[in-house]
Formats: C-alpha cells, structure tokens, sequence
C-alpha cells in the first residue's frame, strides 16, 4: 500500500517540475545571449571585429539599378486578384 501515491500531489510536481524546466531553459538562452554579446563586445575591443559601415557613407545606387530592382520586383501581377 505504500506505492499508492496521492495524485494531487503528483500533479502538484509534475507542474512545479515543467516550471522549473522552463525557468531553466529561459536561463540558459538568457546566459547564451549574454555570452554572444559579451563576445561581439570584446571583439570591439580587440580591434578583432570593427563597426559597419553606416548606410550614410555608402555611395547611391545607380539610376539604371534602381531601374532593374523595380522591374524584378515591382512589376509583378502577384498583388492583383485573380478573378
């Protein structure tokens, strides 16, 4: 008779048991995330990783590009109805 377990209590653990597993789960992201952030960082510090360029000093694109890119995908007849 002492292997007949309260079921109450069961679930009770079963639930605290999968709370904790989230809560562990969401730590171990949270220490990954703060470790590839810690990396980028002192890679910037090194002089091993350096700062993009901004999009300001890049030069404009050329009036015949900017022709082509609107004609790949600007001219599509995905955005009408088919009747």
């Amino acid at each position: 008779m002492s292997d007949i377990k309260n079921l109450d209590e069961v679930r009770k653990n079963k639930r605290a048991r999968k709370r904790l597993n989230q809560e562990k789960e969401a730590i171990e992201l949270e220490i990954l995330i703060l470790q590839k952030r810690l990396e980028v960082i002192q890679g910037f510090l090194d002089g091993t990783i350096e700062a993009p360029v901004e999009w300001h000093e890049k030069p404009p694109m050329a009036s015949d590009e900017i022709k082509n890119l609107y004609a790949e995908f600007m001219k599509s007849d995905y955005w009408k109805n088919k009747d």
